[in-house]
């Protein structure tokens, strides 16, 4: 597969940046940055081009994030940073969370983050929030874990695998806890392993949980290529392999297909990206540039992005983002404006965000990286110009 190249954004391109220019207030911290344009693609039709913003976290230890109708929402133990996705206005709420490695997913018009810790270990809560009430609920799960995975499809959310302080790190959960936005009922299943550090995403009305550990046994962490898949629309779970096993990987869905890209081997990291179609029922796979591990993907209109992590064989965090267009089955590169690794990655229809995350230097977290990045496709103009046309003659067909 061929690599695209940066070039540079043209100022009507610019001026589309819905996102960079409509940010007020408290986002003032927004700056175009580095810009990725495709050109021409195969099939004759127009391309896009990627713009690049970022803006100042106002609390840089976010750990979860998930859009909900018109808002992102940044989750961290001490706050809740909620962005209008169609100005960028800002908003910092109270969020009643101790501390620990958070996970959330958005249902319908609701958030809902699980994943706390106190000092007495793993809390059994998911707190939810109400988009319509702007109002916090607190429910009761089966069991308290820190580290899971969370995923959501056919107005369910599932909180999956993870590891319970109280009992120490090991055995890892087997868990799945399930909610029933229909109902309003919960529900429990299990994984086929217990394990931690596996990724989670949806595609076609299915939901995966692939890879992950599932035990360290004398300082060697045992990997696992084990996919556990729930069918919203039959109820039932299938297993399929990932090509390597591996943890701390990151996942994304495009369309009916869903990637699982990069991660931790023993020894290193790596580079292959597993793709699973829901439409044909196909596996296949494809490669990195860089092999890497505690990285984060995202999608936007037809692309997916894998953003920062550690190389393998390096002891510092990456700028690197691979992008990958499956119209043109083309890869592209470009650069976050810090590195970092464990970053939280949100996904629109229309943009990427990555917040967050931590600085890895010589071996050493240094420091939260307090910025998100935000990649935007927007069409070439001449596609608008097209778009305009079109409309206009359809306005002139109905003035006759």
């Amino acid at each position: 597969m061929g690599r695209g190249s940066i070039i540079p954004e043209s100022n009507a391109c610019r001026r589309m940046d819905r996102f960079s220019l409509r940010l007020r207030g408290g986002v003032a911290a927004a700056v175009v940055l580095t810009l990725l344009v495709s050109t021409l693609r195969p099939d004759g039709a127009f391309g896009a081009t990627i713009t690049h913003t970022t803006v100042t976290l106002s609390d840089p230890q976010c750990t979860a994030g998930a859009a909900v109708g018109n808002k992102l929402f940044l989750a961290s133990s001490r706050s809740l940073e909620v962005f209008k996705l169609a100005t960028g206005e800002r908003t910092v709420e109270t969020h009643p969370a101790q501390t620990g490695t958070l996970a959330a997913v958005s249902l319908g018009n609701t958030l809902m983050v699980c994943g706390y810790t106190t000092g007495a270990g793993s809390q059994t809560v998911v707190d939810t929030y109400d988009l319509s009430t702007g109002l916090w609920s607190r429910q009761l799960i089966s069991g308290g874990r820190i580290s899971l995975a969370a995923a959501s499809a056919g107005g369910m959310a599932f909180f999956a695998g993870g590891s319970d302080l109280a009992i120490g790190s090991q055995p890892y959960s087997d868990f799945v806890d399930i909610y029933d936005s229909t109902s309003g009922l919960w529900s429990t299943a299990q994984l086929s392993q217990g394990r931690i550090g596996l990724a989670a995403g949806s595609a076609g009305g299915k939901v995966f949980f692939a890879g992950g550990f599932t035990a360290r046994v004398d300082g060697v962490t045992i990997p696992s290529d084990v996919v556990d898949i729930y069918d919203t629309s039959t109820g039932e779970w299938s297993t399929a392999r990932l090509s390597v096993a591996r943890w701390e990987l990151a996942a994304a869905s495009v369309g009916s297909r869903i990637f699982f890209g990069g991660g931790s081997v023993v020894g290193g990291g790596s580079n292959v990206v597993d793709i699973y179609d829901t439409a044909t029922g196909v596996w296949s796979t494809a490669s990195l540039s860089v092999a890497r591990r505690r990285l984060a993907a995202g999608s936007a209109d037809g692309r997916v992005f894998f953003a920062g992590g550690v190389p393998s064989g390096s002891s510092n965090s990456t700028t690197l983002v691979e992008i990958f267009d499956i119209a043109t089955g083309e890869w592209s590169i470009t650069q976050l404006s810090r590195s970092a690794h464990s970053l939280v990655a949100v996904s629109t229809p229309d943009s990427a965000f990555f917040a967050g995350g931590y600085i890895l230097s010589h071996g050493t977290m240094t420091q939260f990286r307090g910025t998100m990045d935000v990649f935007t496709v927007v069409p070439e103009p001449a596609t608008i110009a097209l778009f305009a046309a079109a409309a206009l003659g359809l306005l002139a067909r109905r003035r006759r």
